[in-house]
C-alpha cells in the first residue's frame, strides 16, 4: 500500500474454547506466555509473550461448543528467539504430554508442530536467516548444539536443476557355462562370469548386490520362467508352487569383473546399473544351452529351457539327423 495504512504485523488471534482454564494453564505454563487481564464476568483470559509491549495477542474466550465439528484454525505460530529457546520448549511440550505433530525446518525457519488441549494446530520456530524459497519441509533433530542445528538445516536444503545432455548407457559382457544331461535334457548352471560397466560407482556394496541378484533373475527367465494357460484361457502358473524360480542353492558363484569408464554427461560420471545383471545373464544362459547341444544338431530352442524342451530339442535333431541319413 502507498497510502501508509499497510499492515506492519499480526495483532491478536482469538479462539473461542470449550475448558478455558486448561487452555489458559496451557498457554500460560507450557508455552510460557502471560495473563495480561481476565474478563471478571465471562472469564475470557488476554495472554501476550511481552505484555510490557502488546496488551494482548491471543484471546481465550468460552463458548465453544464440543460438538461443533473440526477447528476453525489453520495454526498459531510463535516466534522464539533462537534455538536454544526452541529445544527448551521442545523440553517443556515433551514433558507436558503435549501432541507433537513434527519438528521441522523450513529453510527460513526451524519449527515445532504440536497441538493444544483442544487440538488446535500449534507452532513455535525460530528464524534462520536462509533465503529459502517456500514450501520446503524436511524433518530435522533438535539434538546437538544450535550451531550445529542451524547448520543442518542448511545441509538439508540443496535445491539445484540439472539437465543431461542425452542418456547414459551402460554396458557389458556376459558368458555362461551349462552342462546338459542329453539322456533327460536337464541342464546344470555351473558357471558365469559377468563384466558390467556403470560408470563410476557410488555404493559397491549396493551395486555388487543389484548385479546379483539381476543375474539370478536372468537365468531363471532363460532356464524356468513361463506363463502358462490351458487351451481355455486359464491361468496354470498363478502361484509359487506352479511358477518355477531359482534358489540359491541352484546357482553357481557368480564371478563379477568390474570396469569404470565415467559418462561425460553428468557431474558424478555414473550411470545405471538397476538391470544389468538381468539384461546380460538370460541370453549368456540361454545361448550356452543352445551351444551345449548345438554338436547334436540343435539350433534353436525357445525360453525357458525347461528339460522337457531341450529333451524334445535333443530327440528332434537325433531324428532329423537319422532321416537324412536314410535318404542319404
Amino acid at each position: 500500500m502507498t497510502d501508509g495504512a499497510g499492515i506492519v504485523e499480526l495483532g491478536h488471534v482469538g479462539l473461542f474454547v470449550t475448558d478455558i482454564d486448561a487452555m489458559r494453564s496451557f498457554y500460560e505454563d507450557i508455552m510460557g506466555l502471560t495473563v495480561s487481564d481476565v474478563n471478571p464476568v465471562t472469564g475470557a483470559a488476554f495472554l501476550s509473550s511481552r505484555p510490557e509491549h502488546e496488551h494482548h495477542e491471543l484471546v481465550l474466550a468460552p463458548g465453544r461448543d464440543p460438538a461443533s465439528g473440526p477447528q476453525l484454525i489453520q495454526q498459531l505460530s510463535w516466534r522464539l528467539d533462537g534455538i536454544a529457546s526452541l529445544q527448551r520448549m521442545h523440553q517443556r511440550l515433551l514433558a507436558s504430554g503435549a501432541e507433537i505433530v513434527g519438528v521441522v525446518t523450513h529453510g527460513n525457519a526451524i519449527g515445532i508442530y504440536f497441538l493444544d488441549p483442544e487440538r488446535n494446530t500449534t507452532e513455535v520456530y525460530v528464524q534462520t536467516g536462509l533465503p529459502v524459497p517456500q514450501p520446503f519441509r524436511e524433518t530435522i533433530s533438535l539434538e546437538g548444539a544450535p550451531e550445529d542445528i542451524l547448520a543442518e538445516s542448511e545441509r538439508l536444503f540443496v535445491r539445484s536443476v540439472f539437465t543431461a545432455p542425452g542418456p547414459t548407457f551402460p554396458f557389458g559382457t556376459h558368458v555362461a557355462v551349462v552342462e546338459v544331461d542329453t539322456e533327460t535334457g536337464k541342464v546344470f548352471f555351473r558357471r558365469i562370469v559377468t563384466v558390467d560397466d556403470a560408470g563410476t560407482v557410488m555404493n559397491p556394496l549396493l551395486a555388487e548386490g543389484q548385479r546379483h541378484g539381476g543375474i539370478a533373475q536372468g537365468a531363471a527367465q532363460a532356464f524356468l520362467e513361463e506363463v502358462v494357460y490351458d487351451e481355455d484361457g486359464n491361468p496354470l502358473t498363478a502361484t509359487f508352487a506352479d511358477y518355477p524360480f531359482l534358489s540359491a542353492t541352484e546357482v553357481p558363484s557368480f564371478e563379477l569383473v568390474d570396469m569404470e569408464t565415467p559418462t561425460s554427461y553428468n557431474p558424478l560420471g555414473a550411470k545405471g546399473i538397476g538391470e544389468a545383471g538381468s539384461i546380460g545373464a538370460t541370453p549368456a544362459v540361454q545361448n550356452a544351452v543352445i551351444d551345449a547341444v548345438s554338436h547334436l544338431g540343435v539350433t534353436h530352442i525357445d525360453m525357458p529351457t525347461s528339460s522337457q524342451r531341450v529333451w524334445r530339442a535333443i530327440n528332434a535333431a537325433r531324428d532329423s539327423a537319422a532321416n537324412g541319413s536314410k535318404e542319404a
